[in-house]
């Protein structure tokens, strides 16, 4: 069951980079909205693209940023219950603080790859 609501919100959220996208082709340049999020264009265009995993914390600012429903709340037409939507929720948090952890974990992995390799890291 949590594995289907999980993969739900995932999907959900695939849906929202799309929305974003969509919505921030009649206001802003991805180099606005980049500057509004303190972020390079090159890395806001990657969060666009899906290239890289958009953190919960970035979707909050667009959906900010561009005056979007927040998809992450229940709706006062939501047949879910409360608790149902925190867990979901709460799983998706987890999955972006995940990914976050694994790519921080790539990052120091290639720093010491590319140190040994210009010999920086002997």
């Amino acid at each position: 069951m949590f594995y289907k609501t999980f993969k739900m919100e995932v999907d959900s959220f695939e849906k929202f980079r799309k929305q974003v996208k969509t919505a921030r082709k009649g206001l802003y340049t991805q180099a606005e909205i980049a500057e509004k999020m303190g972020i390079s264009q090159v890395a806001y265009s990657k969060l666009e693209k899906g290239e890289i995993k958009m953190s919960l914390d970035y979707a909050l600012q667009l959906i900010e940023i561009l005056n979007l429903e927040n998809p992450f709340l229940p709706t006062q037409n939501s047949e879910q219950p409360l608790d149902m939507v925190i867990a979901q929720n709460r799983l998706l948090k987890e999955y972006f603080e995940m990914e976050l952890r694994h790519t921080e974990d790539r990052v120091q992995f290639l720093k010491k790859v590319l140190g040994k390799e210009t010999g920086e890291g002997s």
